[in-house]
């Protein structure tokens, strides 16, 4: 090694030193976690060969802790703001401000969104039935007095206006009649 430490002369602060080097070099936690799955193989397999007098091998953490970059929600004022951006004299601006609060409102998933279909819209009874959701269990959100009052106004002013004969029956349309999602765009 680098400082001129025989094999033997392992110690838990020169474990310690390479695995915060280590994980500072290293952006990807699969990647930091691969390189000390490595290492830990490394340990044990000399351990074993009784090269090295301490299982030094148990020392080496797996779990690449605090690495993982803590999500901030938004504050209320932030969301306002948010919220004011789409010009509602438009057609786009009166989907996204729509999009924007059911999103909000309802703490729906992107995917969620962009998996809604006319018949999971209830606007009488104020749910959406999320059919689609990520552990692939269904669930019904009570959907908020703003979201209604945006999703009414794009049902009856824009989609009709989007919708072709090829458009399905996705929920939202984008201009050319198709599912509204991100790359459509």
């Amino acid at each position: 090694n680098r400082r001129g430490l025989a094999i033997r002369e392992v110690s838990h602060q020169l474990l310690t030193d390479y695995l915060l080097t280590l994980d500072g070099r290293l952006k990807s936690r699969s990647s930091r976690r691969h390189y000390r799955m490595a290492l830990r193989r490394w340990l044990r397999f000399l351990y074993r060969e009784q090269v090295l007098l301490l299982p030094w091998h148990e020392e080496v953490d797996l779990n690449c802790r605090g690495s993982r970059r803590k999500v901030q929600p938004l504050t209320y004022r932030q969301m306002k703001k948010i919220l004011q951006v789409p010009d509602l004299q438009t057609s786009s601006g009166l989907l996204f401000r729509a999009v924007l609060e059911l999103l909000y409102g309802c703490a729906l998933r992107r995917s969620e969104l962009y998996a809604l279909n006319l018949g999971d819209v209830d606007l009488q009874e104020r749910v959406v039935y999320v059919r689609c959701s990520k552990n692939g269990s269904g669930r019904s959100l009570p959907l908020v007095a703003p979201a209604h009052h945006f999703l009414l106004r794009y049902l009856l002013e824009v989609r009709p206006a989007w919708c072709r004969e090829h458009s399905d029956d996705a929920f939202f349309l984008d201009s050319d009649g198709k599912r509204f999602c991100p790359w459509n765009i």
